[in-house]
């Protein structure tokens, strides 16, 4: 269920459901004809081509048909590329279509170079193999999958390359259903582009329509939608929105009736699965260990965190339907869906209520947007509903602090919760804490002046999901190796530094916080002023900036919502010693100008004041929400900039 980075893990096993295939074999079995339902297409001619080579290639068709026919979906791809520089040989040299054995498969129909007045059967001589890669084994995701893997031979610039194939597909879980999303606008230019799905006119689909789109009734009791062919030019996407939302102009359609039925769905592989010996001796011991429903529950968590490993078998309906909890608990392994299988059992059992949830871990605010579809999630954590408190709890999470009912929720925006009531999607709230869950303290003793070394300890303090986050670092390195890759950064603000001691690191895992101190020396942190009329040297510190707010975004129009990194309060404190007697008339007069941005996306604080030789500065920022509107998203990226500015300061030292 949860998708992960993929990393190039390149050894590849030629084995898999046909294992002892000869080459001729599997040529026989994945070589077939076109469909006789596809609507032929025709590329236009090179010479013809209106758009500019982008990336060594120009695209000269795409096309792209699907038919929804008994619980299959088949679609029939044509893609034709003339290669124009080395840079694309690659890319269109081979082709590689990853895909699951127990219910998808690929078809071959024809591959042809033109070169020149030459009309090659590149086909005929490919390489072909089917090969299992399980590039996800790092992760704990074994998933099954095979790779159908062509290569050709003899490819060259100025070469047209022309391939054919299909892609069939008939997810059991799904009984049928599909959905899909086709773009009529693209963020790279396409001669010509071609789009149509069918499906029986006596099956309900949903559709979200295109004013380029056609739809219509075909004969034999067919409905179909269908763009083209026609030419896409290239459209700038709007960058900085949330995960899963584009402005490129697009058609959606879904067989799916509602997010219930999605729900209905998918519930199936979660029901009956009751409680086995082992699970419920694990039960009785919880119950025996601790007392009250939060310490139990809270005991339960910890246990299928921490000592439940992250390991997923996807292949087949494994990707959907969860292991028995007997079973999760002899293997003591356990993807996301056994996980949260896993706390809702043992949640019922302890006298609450519970479920397990679908969400999307970076799509989640798109969800809302879109049209009803099993296949718009890729995690599942755990809703927990006791004493008029509901509680999400993520089970792939490890070493989280707190208790029950103050742990750090996740929140994706947006849950399907797999219960015979749901009705719809489920808003997750964002926590946002009251206090900063993470403060650093710089405290420099620069009282030497200019011309020496300066001293700085640091404290970072963490609390609920800041704490969090440092105590999973921490178990996968150590307090020294830590700091050690923070010097680097340091070295960009304060030149060369090093660690006098050793770093001390204090975590009460009970109450969710934790500390880290380090003594630092930075032999020459001091800068020229910009101003050479101004004596010494100065020292410039500097709080989180727009980048801790959300990903800039650059366009004269914008019609997507601008995505915020919602959750965050953290603080940045200096605290410098400056030489004795250092005048306040040596800063800058608005340097003690308290700064303050309030805005419906975040807050922003700068405080500084001068006491003595004791100079102290706090930047603070709030973020409140996980994104803007449109009409809002300029105003708050002029505040962002506005922060920037705000978010240096520069201090003299004598």
């Amino acid at each position: 269920m949860r998708w992960m980075a993929i990393l190039g893990f390149l050894a590849c096993l030629t084995a898999g459901a046909h294992a002892g295939e000869t080459p001729d074999e599997l040529r026989a079995r994945l070589v077939a004809p076109i469909p006789a339902w596809v609507v032929p297409v025709h590329p236009p001619d090179a010479q013809d081509a209106r758009f500019a080579a982008s990336g060594g290639e120009i695209k000269l068709l795409s096309d792209e048909q699907t038919r929804s026919e008994s619980g299959t979906q088949t679609t029939y791809l044509r893609f034709v590329t003339q290669i124009t520089s080395g840079s694309a040989l690659a890319a269109n040299s081979s082709f590689r279509r990853t895909y699951d054995p127990t219910f998808e498969s690929y078809r071959l129909h024809s591959i042809f170079i033109h070169r020149g007045n030459e009309r090659i059967d590149a086909l005929s001589d490919a390489f072909i193999e089917i090969l299992r890669q399980e590039t996800r084994l790092a992760q704990g995701i074994y998933d099954g999958r095979e790779t159908l893997y062509v290569r050709l031979d003899d490819v060259r610039v100025g070469d047209i390359v022309d391939y054919t194939y299909s892609y069939v597909s008939a997810n059991p879980v799904a009984k049928g259903r599909f959905s899909a999303t086709l773009r009529v606008e693209q963020s790279r230019a396409s001669e010509r582009v071609h789009f149509r799905v069918s499906w029986p006119e006596s099956e309900q689909v949903s559709v979200r329509p295109h004013p380029d789109v056609k739809e219509s009734k075909d004969a034999g009791g067919w409905r179909s939608l269908s763009f083209g062919p026609a030419p896409i030019g290239m459209t700038r996407q709007e960058t900085g929105a949330p995960g899963g939302m584009s402005n490129l102009g697009s058609v959606k359609l879904s067989s799916f009736e509602s997010w219930a039925d999605v729900a209905a769905l998918v519930r199936p592989g979660f029901e009956n699965k009751m409680p086995g010996p082992e699970t419920l001796a694990l039960i009785d011991q919880i119950k025996r260990d601790h007392e009250g429903f939060d310490a139990q529950m809270t005991a339960a968590i910890r246990f299928i965190q921490d000592e439940i490993r992250y390991h997923a078998i996807t292949l087949g309906i494994g990707g959907w339907v969860p292991r028995d909890p007997d079973e999760i608990l002899r293997t003591r392994f356990g993807d996301c869906k056994d996980k949260s299988l896993l706390l809702a059992v043992i949640a019922r059992a302890l006298g609450a209520e519970a479920d397990v949830a679908l969400v999307h871990t970076s799509r989640g605010a798109a969800l809302g947007t879109n049209l009803p579809s099993m296949y718009a999630f890729n995690h599942a954590i755990a809703q927990i509903r006791q004493g008029g408190r509901s509680i999400w709890v993520d089970g792939t999470r490890s070493l989280q602090g707190g208790g029950f009912a103050n742990m750090t929720q996740p929140s994706f925006n947006a849950a399907l919760i797999l219960s015979k009531t749901t009705q719809g999607l489920t808003v997750m709230t964002r926590q946002t804490p009251d206090e900063p869950d993470k403060r650093l303290v710089y405290t420099i003793d620069a009282s030497q002046g200019a011309e020496m070394p300066a001293m700085a300890g640091l404290s970072v303090t963490t609390q609920l999901g800041g704490a969090d986050t440092y105590r999973q670092l921490m178990a996968q390195s150590n307090p020294t190796s830590v700091v050690q890759q923070w010097l680097a950064g340091f070295e960009t603000q304060f030149g060369p530094a090093e660690m006098m001691l050793n770093p001390i690191w204090r975590d009460d895992r009970t109450l969710n916080s934790s500390a880290l101190e380090v003594m630092l020396s930075f032999a020459n942190p001091y800068q020229p002023p910009i101003e050479e009329s101004k004596p010494g040297m100065e020292l410039t510190l500097r709080g989180p900036n727009s980048f801790g707010v959300a990903l800039p975004f650059v366009t004269r129009k914008r019609t997507l919502p601008l995505a915020i990194f919602g959750g965050r309060h953290e603080q940045t404190i200096y605290k410098v010693t400056l030489p004795p007697g250092t005048s306040r008339a040596l800063f800058d007069p608005e340097t003690f100008i308290t700064r303050r941005i309030d805005n419906a996306a975040f807050s922003y604080l700068r405080e500084a004041k001068l006491e003595d030789n004791q100079f102290t500065v706090a930047f603070t920022l709030r973020t409140k929400v996980d994104q803007v509107p449109p009409e809002d998203a300029t105003g708050v990226f002029r505040d962002m900039r506005r922060m920037d500015k705000f978010a240096e300061i520069t201090v003299p030292v004598p």
